[in-house]
């Protein structure tokens, strides 16, 4: 019997080992975070994804990652929501966005892609852009010369990983703290990167699966 989850969380990134560490891929970090977090199952391969499955406050939840590369990851959507029969309402998509500074995190329910091509796929291959988004900001740094495709795919310095895996832990915390109150209000907040930094926190990012 499938138990149809509160929500389902999806992290966007690409699959493959080049991609691993790059800013892409802070959705898939993100999720990897909010799942040690949680105490989740292990990730299975389930189709064109990684999914995982547990409990927060007593709701049940789904961690997908769609394993197809990011601007195809509507799909691979479409048929998560369709298997375990939930609604976009249901659906909370994390993911980069270079529009906002490293360091901030904002949450909103609903509005356009923002030039997202992952969040354009979903959005196209659901019909409704009534989800939730979780977006990661990684626009520091960037200079204004350099192509946006290989400021968010190219392999980022230790450095830069640390700080990552620093903003993707706190946006776990964040995503916890939403669940249990059973509300995903629209906020933006700050990861508070120079006093994690300071303690020296990290986030093992997991391992994901080529394609």
């Amino acid at each position: 019997m499938v138990v149809t989850p509160r929500w389902l969380f999806v992290g966007l990134g690409n699959p493959g080992e080049r991609y691993l560490h790059t800013r892409h891929n802070l959705g898939f970090w993100t999720l990897d975070a909010f799942k040690a977090l949680v105490g989740a199952g292990p990730w299975r391969l389930r189709g064109p994804m990684l999914a995982a499955v547990g409990d927060v406050a007593s709701h049940p939840v789904a961690l997908v990652k769609p394993l197809r590369w990011m601007n195809l990851s509507g799909g691979v959507v479409a048929s998560a929501l369709s298997s375990w029969g939930a609604s976009p309402e249901q659906l909370v998509v994390v993911c980069d966005d270079v529009a906002l500074p490293t360091g901030r995190i904002r949450i909103r329910s609903g509005g356009s892609s923002g030039g997202h091509k992952g969040l354009g796929s979903i959005i196209g291959s659901l019909g409704s852009n009534r989800f939730v988004r979780v977006r990661i900001g990684v626009g520091s740094g960037r200079q204004p010369e350099q192509d946006l495709s290989e400021f968010v795919l190219q392999p980022m310095a230790d450095e830069d990983v640390r700080r990552c895996m620093v903003i993707c832990r706190r946006a776990a915390e964040e995503i916890e703290s939403c669940v249990a109150r059973g509300l995903f209000a629209s906020r933006t907040l700050d990861a508070g990167l120079a006093s994690e930094l300071a303690r020296g926190a990290t986030v093992p990012a997991g391992t994901v699966a080529a394609v």
